[in-house]
């Protein structure tokens, strides 16, 4: 297998809240983190040049600094293969959005090359991933998770039924590590995680209630898009991750389209997902 193309999936979080900070300067964190359709488009091309090589226009930044060359040198490096990989990566997932962009591409390198290889299991491809970012384990699996620790301390919970999700950003991204300074700044009680219950139930409307985001604090850009989609018909709307992507659940989906083509007159990114199950199988 000298060629292999893989999805790399957008996520979405259906709770989100932060508990402390770690000695490390991380945060500890509960989460319940969905895979969605949304994907970029990751192509890797094995060759005999011992190098790894990046190709990913819409990003201009070294290759170094990019997440899944980064996670493509581990994988060789810990696996000890001497081959050389070209990495393609097609961007469809918005940056700076909270939905994982990077992380999933760096998930898709790992799951590819372990595809082609086959040299780790589960348990120790996600600890290759922990060690490339803390949404990384999520993004290698994929499927509906509760996360704890920095996001990769993973236990799987039954998937969201089927439904329309969508996706909204403006042009502006958020950094994470602004998002969390917010937060931490403001200061509050920690939030009850009531959705991993509510999931059990496979009733759409009650996992639509318990829906939480603790980064909307300090996101007020956030307001009037969730204004928007619940006018709309969503049966909720919630920030992803630290932002700046919210999202809107929808059961029906002509309520969704019409909401889609709204934000698309207003010049927004605006897009319908599905919900994706368990990615490594």
């Amino acid at each position: 297998m000298n060629s292999l193309y893989i999805p790399a999936y957008a996520k979405i979080n259906l709770f989100l809240e932060i508990l402390d900070t770690r000695p490390d300067g991380f945060h500890n964190i509960e989460s319940v983190m969905h895979t969605v359709s949304l994907c970029d488009e990751v192509t890797l091309d094995i060759n005999d040049s011992g190098n790894v090589t990046l190709d990913c226009p819409a990003l201009d930044i070294p290759c170094e600094k990019n997440i899944a060359w980064r996670a493509a040198k581990l994988y060789l490096e810990r696996a000890d293969i001497k081959d050389g990989v070209h990495i393609t990566v097609n961007k469809n997932i918005p940056w700076e959005a909270g939905l994982g962009g990077g992380s999933s591409d760096a998930g898709a390198v790992l799951r590819g090359l372990n595809k082609i290889y086959v040299r780790f299991n589960e348990a120790e491809l996600s600890e290759l991933a922990a060690m490339i970012g803390s949404d990384v384990p999520f993004c290698t699996v994929g499927g509906c998770m509760h996360a704890t620790g920095r996001g990769e301390v993973l236990s799987p919970l039954p998937a969201l039924p089927d439904c329309y999700i969508l996706i909204v950003k403006g042009d502006k991204g958020t950094s994470t590590a602004a998002a969390y300074a917010a937060a931490d700044a403001v200061g509050f009680i920690p939030e009850t995680n009531r959705i991993s219950d509510s999931l059990a139930t496979g009733d759409l409307k009650d996992i639509c209630n318990n829906t939480f985001n603790r980064f909307e604090d300090t996101a007020p850009y956030v307001a009037d898009i969730k204004t928007l989609l619940t006018d709309a018909g969503a049966l909720t709307a919630l920030l992803s991750g630290s932002g700046s992507a919210v999202f809107g659940i929808f059961n029906n989906l002509e309520l969704a389209e019409n909401a889609r083509n709204t934000f698309i007159g207003k010049e927004y990114f605006a897009h319908i997902s599905r919900p994706i199950g368990r990615i490594n199988n």
